[in-house]
C-alpha cells in the first residue's frame, strides 16, 4: 500500500470520526438537558477535528509543510493564549473553567488551542488562492480573509462558551457578556498564525484537495452551534449560527460550480 492509500484511509477514517461524534454531540443536545456535563466529549471531538485538519494539510501541501505548518498554528495560538493569562491581552482577561477538561499549567483548558488551531487551518484551506502566485498581496491576502473567517466565527463560539458556564470574563462586553476584544483578539492571533504559515512556511499554492470533506465538517459544525443557542436561547446566536450554515451551503455551491466542466457550470 502507496503513501496516497494511506492518506486516503487516513482522510476517510478521521472524516467519519468527526462527523459521528457532532452527530452524537447533536443529538445529545436534544435529548438531554444542557449541562455542565455536555462538554465532556469535546476534548474528543476536537482532537478528531485537529487530526482530521492534519491529514488535509499533509494532503494539500505536503508531509513536511503541511505537518509543520500545522504545528506553527498549533503553537501561536497557544502561545497567545499564554500570554493573554499573564497581560490580558489581545482577549481580555478570562477565566477557563474546568468543565472544559483539565487546564495547561497557565489555567487554559487544552481543547481551545486545539480547537481555534483546526478553524484558523480551516479557514486557510477555504480561502487558498486558486492560481500559483508569488505576488506578497495576494498572499498577504489569503492570510486575511482567513483572518476574517475566524474572527466570524468567534462571534458564534464566544458567546456560547461564556452562556454555558465555561469561559467568564473578568469584565464582561456588549455581545451576549464577551467583551470586543476577545473578538478582535482571534482576528489578530490568526492573522499571525497565518501569516507565519503564508510567508515562511511557503506552502506549495496548486489545489490537490477536495474541500466538500471539510464542508460537510463545517456545516455541522454550524448545525451543532444553531442547536445549542437554540436550546440556551441565544437569539443572537441563533442568527449567527443560521448565518454560518447559508454561508457553507453556498460554499458547497460555488465549489461544485468551480469544479464543474464550463458547459455544465454555467447551466
Amino acid at each position: 500500500m502507496n503513501i496516497t492509500d494511506w492518506q486516503h484511509r487516513y482522510q476517510k477514517a478521521t472524516l467519519t470520526i468527526c462527523l459521528g461524534l457532532i452527530i452524537w454531540a447533536l443529538a445529545g443536545v436534544f435529548t438531554s438537558s444542557f449541562n455542565v456535563t455536555s462538554y465532556w466529549g469535546v476534548g474528543l471531538g476536537v482532537v478528531f477535528l485537529w487530526l482530521f485538519s492534519l491529514g488535509l494539510f499533509v494532503r494539500q501541501f505536503g508531509l513536511k509543510k503541511g505537518a509543520l505548518g500545522l504545528l506553527v498554528i498549533l503553537g501561536v495560538v497557544t502561545f497567545f493564549l499564554i500570554f493573554n493569562q499573564y497581560r490580558g491581552w489581545p482577549f481580555g482577561l478570562k477565566t477557563f473553567h474546568d468543565i472544559l477538561g483539565w487546564k495547561l499549567s497557565w489555567g487554559i483548558s487544552w481543547p481551545i488551542p486545539v480547537f481555534w488551531s483546526f478553524m484558523t487551518a480551516a479557514a486557510l484551506l477555504i480561502n487558498q488562492p486558486k492560481q500559483v502566485t508569488p505576488d506578497p498581496k495576494k498572499l498577504f491576502s489569503w492570510a486575511f480573509d482567513s483572518s476574517v473567517m475566524v474572527l466570524m466565527i468567534s462571534f458564534i463560539i464566544e458567546p456560547i462558551l461564556a452562556n454555558t458556564s465555561a469561559v467568564s470574563w473578568s469584565m464582561p462586553g456588549a455581545v451576549l457578556g464577551v467583551p470586543f476584544s476577545s473578538f478582535i483578539g482571534w482576528f489578530i492571533v490568526s492573522f499571525v498564525a497565518s501569516s507565519l504559515f503564508v510567508f515562511l512556511i511557503k506552502p506549495p499554492m496548486e489545489q490537490k484537495i477536495s474541500l466538500n470533506p471539510l464542508l460537510s465538517v463545517l456545516l455541522l459544525l454550524s448545525l451543532l452551534s444553531l442547536s445549542v443557542s437554540h436550546v440556551t436561547r441565544l437569539s443572537l446566536i441563533k442568527i449567527f449560527s443560521i448565518l454560518a450554515v447559508l454561508s457553507v451551503l453556498a460554499l458547497f455551491y460555488w465549489n461544485r460550480k468551480k469544479t464543474l466542466p464550463p458547459a455544465e457550470a454555467q447551466s
